[in-house]
Parts: C-alpha cells; sequence; structure tokens
C-alpha cells in the first residue's frame, strides 16, 4: 500500500494533476524523453513501461570506490488536518511499516500531527511533555526507530503564540535535539491564498545539528523545516560545524513547490555536498490549504535517489556516508571556498 511506485492503472489519472505534470523534468530528458508522459510509461527508449518514478538515473561518480556504510531511512509522506488524533493514529501506523521495512530512522513531515490555520496553532499547543509529543516518543521507543517528528506547535509560556518546533527522539523515546523553526512563511501566493505563519508563530533564532549513528559512526545532521529551504547561508553553517545530512521536513505549497521544491533541494544537496531528505505535506487539508508532496531524497552529487508519487505513503531508501566522504575527497568544493 505504502510502496514506492506508481501503478499503471494510475497513470491516466496522475497525468491529469497539475501538481504531477509539474515534477522535474530533467530525469526525463536525460532519457531522451521530452515529455512527462512519455517519462513516465515509457523506459530507456524500450518501449517497455516503467513500474517507479523516478526512471532509472546515471550512477553517481565514484561510488565504486567507497564501501558501504548506509542507513535506511523512511520518509512519511502524509495529509495532515486539524484532526490530532486521526493524525497520530496514522503516524503510528507508518511507523509500523517503517520498522517492518527495515528502517531504522523515519521522517515525518511539519505540522504531522496538526495542520490547521497558523492561528489557531496556540489553541492546540503543548509542551514536550504533552500527549502530541508523547505519541512520537511513544512509537520510536515502541518500534525501535529514530524519529523526526518535522514539527509539533510548542506552547510558549506566558504568550498567545507558539513556536514551530522540530524534535529529534532516539530509539528509547528520549529526546535528543530540539530546533525552532527560523524563518516565518509570510506570503500571498497566486489564487488569493495568504499565508502568514507569524500570525501564530514566533521564530527561533539558534541552528541546530545533531547526531545520529551511522552503522556506530556519529554522525551530525542539519535540521531545518520547510521555508528555511530559501536561505542557503543556514545549511553552509550547518556544514561548517560537521553536517553530512540536511532534512527539512516541510509542507510546500502547492503553487511554490512545482515550480521551485525540486530545485531548491538539489541545489542544497549539490552545494554542500550532503545527503538531503525532504519528507512532505501532501495534497488538500481544508480550504484553499494544498500541499505539493513529492518527498524526496537527493544524494550529496545531486541525484534524484527516490521521490514520492501523488499520495499519502512511506518512501524507504538508503543513506550512504561513505558517499559524502568520496565526492568532498575527489571535488574539495568546501575547502576551496574564500568566503
Amino acid at each position: 500500500m505504502f510502496a514506492n511506485r506508481i501503478p499503471h492503472q494510475t497513470i491516466r489519472g496522475l497525468e491529469e494533476q497539475e501538481s504531477f505534470r509539474s515534477m522535474p523534468y530533467d530525469m526525463a530528458a536525460a532519457r531522451g524523453v521530452t515529455d512527462m508522459k512519455s517519462a513516465l510509461i515509457v523506459g530507456a527508449g524500450s518501449g517497455e513501461p516503467l513500474d517507479c518514478w523516478p526512471p532509472p538515473r546515471r550512477a553517481t561518480p565514484w561510488v565504486s570506490d567507497i564501501e558501504e556504510s548506509t542507513m535506511r531511512v523512511a520518509l512519511a509522506q502524509m495529509t495532515s488536518g486539524r484532526d490530532i488524533g486521526a493524525n497520530l493514529v496514522r503516524c503510528r501506523e507508518l511507523a509500523a511499516l517503517a520498522h517492518e521495512g527495515g528502517a531504522r530512522w523515519i521522517l515525518y513531515p511539519e505540522n504531522a500531527p496538526y495542520l490547521g490555520d497558523d492561528i489557531e496553532k496556540p489553541s492546540v499547543a503543548e509542551g514536550d511533555t504533552g500527549p502530541m509529543v508523547g505519541a512520537f516518543r511513544a512509537l520510536a521507543a515502541d518500534f525501535d526507530l529514530w524519529v523526526t517528528l518535522g514539527s509539533y506547535p510548542e506552547a510558549i509560556p506566558g504568550s498567545t503564540k507558539t513556536y514551530n518546533t522540530q524534535l529529534l527522539i532516539d530509539p528509547t523515546g528520549a529526546i535528543t535535539s530540539k530546533y525552532r523553526k527560523i524563518h516565518m512563511f509570510d506570503v500571498e501566493l497566486e489564487g488569493g491564498v495568504v499565508l502568514r505563519e507569524s500570525d501564530g508563530c514566533v521564530p527561533g533564532s539558534e541552528i541546530v545539528t545533531a547526531t545520529i549513528p551511522f552503522d556506530g559512526e556519529p554522525t551530525l545532521v542539519g535540521l531545518s523545516t520547510c521555508y528555511d529551504l530559501r536561505f542557503p547561508e543556514l545549511y553552509r553553517e550547518q556544514v561548517r560545524c560537521g553536517a553530512k545530512v540536511l532534512i527539512v521536513p516541510s509542507a510546500f505549497t502547492l503553487q511554490t513547490g512545482r515550480d521551485h521544491w525540486d530545485a531548491l533541494l538539489r541545489a542544497r544537496a549539490i552545494e554542500n555536498q550532503c545527503w538531503v531528505l525532504a519528507p512532505a505535506q501532501y495534497g488538500h487539508h481544508h480550504g484553499k490549504r494544498w500541499s505539493y508532496g513529492h518527498s524526496v531524497v537527493y544524494d550529496p552529487w545531486g541525484h534524484l535517489v527516490a521521490c514520492a508519487s501523488d499520495r499519502e505513503q512511506l518512501l524507504f531508501a538508503e543513506v550512504d556516508l561513505e558517499l559524502v566522504h568520496a565526492i568532498r575527497r575527489r571535488m574539495p568544493c568546501l575547502e576551496h571556498r574564500r568566503l
């Protein structure tokens, strides 16, 4: 049900959807395909149907030079709403599937337990000992998983606003890191959509990296959330601290996602020579609020390793840290920087 596949019978419906038509064309162009319908249906010019997206990619350079040191991760693509109970049930179902699929780390999108209007968040906000956070701590321990809670509304004592807070939870259920979203999404979009995150949220101020063991190797991960993606200086500072993996749990809007989502994520991967993991909200939430989806994993060479289709699902990928070491050794851009 949550496999990383696009069934053939759904292609006709998918090609009619605006968000799907707006997927990046770089993978199709690399295979000599000039339209997305052909990219979905024809593989490598053979006339044979594909059963997954993206099509097979070119090999990343120097892979043969490295020994595998991987962590299997699972990215949850969700359509969260205002019903916290239903959202938490869904999160637990996805955690069980991640465990069954051999993942060691599950990443949820921004606003996984609650996605209402920003001004509504203070009414459901809680601290890190509340029931929303408790549900994620419990599933981390129950399924022996590292868990990224993409964000939840964190109560601020004495304030009518909240922080948009991301948590990293270890397999014992302990909270190991907390990141409060720095950049507030205050914009006016096409179709009369106005979003003002600052109406209900206060920005954080701290750049955060966290440590996760990859096959026993302590590995720094850079934490960020959604709109932060547009501010490359945040990620460069995380890399200066030693980050090799960048995570971007998001609820990118349909209007911005179809043009900018993949371009920005791929740029962050290439310029920082890092893995980029971006679990995303998808679909219609309420009113005029739609999310783009297309949860993705990019490797440190900028190749698209895995991409979710247009539905709720769990996306698996193998993250190999040795690939970071090999690319940085052969092309030491980070050592060449002058500014």
